[in-house]
């Protein structure tokens, strides 16, 4: 009985090689491209990673699938992974490596049985050759019709005043939005603070359609962490919520990290750390009118009041005002120098302290005579009157009546913060042999007291 055989070619040397697989299943006219595959004696494809590179970037069944994402600097499957199961598209998951091991490994495509770390690093290489950006390939897809929409858009959407300040922040968010897109790692160090004194007002979802919902995150973890680093990449809005329940030690977190151009870190279970030149931009919002608790006038942050929002009306010309900011951004529009009346208007939001007002009304000699003895250097009457310069414990003892045995380091803090925003300097001085803290008044003025 004659029985049949798979043919076989026998090679120099005596070897012989079956039929080659591929993508087809057993076809003897494979594709040039795989005569490349090392294979074994069995003609099973062997689990190289330069087998995985060419079957990845030539078979018509995976070529292009795998895309490296620049924006979340990760891989995202933009098709059908070849498998029994659809799976959805979006960001590399182990289901997807699985899906693709499964058909690797079959005998009907190439018989190659990888681990799925190193089909996840063949798809890593792959990718780039794919590489895109969703929010850059927005943007640039957009055409401006030439009518300006943004300097007046906080007063049409948001119920703002219409004011000439509120016109240049909305114009230095919507192009430094652009630039960090279009320029990862550009300077932007200003928080656009959305500020109303009622909830609900829709500021939170307001902020999540400026550009895209999936474009924008909401981080929960601690600022300056790496789950705080990785839960920003991939975004362009950063949106700190409720700015008023943030601490002074908060707010210097916050300072810090909006100022960071490039973070690096490594990634859990990456080998190498990596660097991450920023693609976001920082926005807060807040239901007070008291949020700012950085003595030093939190120049970085820049308030607008908002009352009723028309978010279907954003939502209708939001096309035109991204449109508008890439024009602006490729005209060489400067978003980073400040309005002439931001300080001022960090400056109505300060929170401040109880003792500011009693401090300063000492200060100034409008207390009776008793409370300022002979040591506390004032200045004469012709100059002003009030206090010149005045060590730290006395000040304490007559401005606040607390006894010098009952400083506390949290009442020091206290004063060196009420201090600091009056604009007084300290100085290290010698009084009777010890070094001592002194404040300094910071001009010659005639005094201006909050009464």
């Amino acid at each position: 009985m004659n029985t049949a055989r798979a043919s076989i070619t026998v090679l120099a040397g005596g070897k012989s090689e079956r039929p080659r697989r591929g993508s087809g299943g057993g076809a003897t006219h494979a594709p040039a491209w795989q005569d490349e595959l090392l294979r074994t004696r069995e003609g099973d494809c062997r689990a190289t990673a330069g087998n995985l590179q060419l079957i990845l970037r030539n078979d018509e069944a995976v070529r292009g699938l795998f895309r490296y994402n620049e924006f979340t600097a990760r891989v995202d499957v933009v098709g059908d992974v070849p498998g029994p199961v659809a799976l959805p598209q979006g960001p590399l998951t182990d289901a997807h490596l699985a899906a693709l091991g499964a058909w690797l490994s079959s005998k009907k495509t190439y018989a190659l049985s990888a681990k799925p770390p190193q089909i996840a690093e063949a798809i890593a290489l792959a990718a780039h050759e794919y590489a895109f950006h969703p929010v850059r390939d927005y943007l640039r897809s957009l055409a401006w019709d030439g009518t300006p929409r943004i300097e007046t858009l906080f007063a049409s959407y948001l119920g703002a005043r219409g004011s000439a300040y509120e016109s240049r922040v909305a114009q230095m968010l919507f192009v430094s939005i652009v630039a960090r897109v279009f320029q990862p790692g550009r300077k932007v160090d200003t928080v656009v603070v959305f500020e109303s004194l009622e909830q609900g007002t829709g500021k939170t979802t307001f902020i999540h359609a400026l550009l895209r919902p999936d474009w924008c995150v909401d981080p929960v973890e601690t600022i300056g962490s790496r789950d705080f680093l990785m839960a920003i990449r991939g975004a362009a809005i950063v949106e700190l919520g409720e700015l008023s329940v943030f601490s002074r030690a908060d707010f210097a977190k916050i300072k810090q990290a909006i100022t960071v151009q490039v973070d690096t870190y490594r990634d859990p279970f990456a080998r190498c750390v990596a660097s991450y030149p920023r693609q976001c931009v920082f926005v807060g919002s807040t239901n007070q009118d008291d949020w700012n608790r950085d003595p030093t006038g939190a120049r970085r942050f820049l308030p607008v009041r908002v009352s009723a929002i028309d978010l279907d009306g954003y939502l209708s010309v939001r096309d035109q005002v991204w449109a508008e900011a890439v024009h602006l951004f490729d005209a060489g529009t400067d978003y980073w120098t400040l309005p002439a009346t931001a300080a001022a208007e960090v400056d109505e939001r300060f929170d401040d302290d109880p003792w500011l007002d009693p401090i300063a009304y000492w200060l100034a000699g409008k207390c009776e005579d008793k409370k300022y003895p002979v040591e506390i250097d004032m200045r004469s009457t012709a100059d002003g009157g009030g206090v010149r310069r005045v060590p730290a414990a006395l000040l304490m003892q007559h401005a606040l009546g607390i006894e010098t045995g009952k400083h506390t380091r949290a009442e020091w803090s206290r004063v060196v913060s009420v201090m600091r925003r009056l604009g007084w300097r300290k100085e290290r001085v010698m009084r009777n042999g010890v070094r001592a803290w002194e404040y300094v008044r910071p001009t010659e003025d005639a005094d201006v007291v909050p009464f």
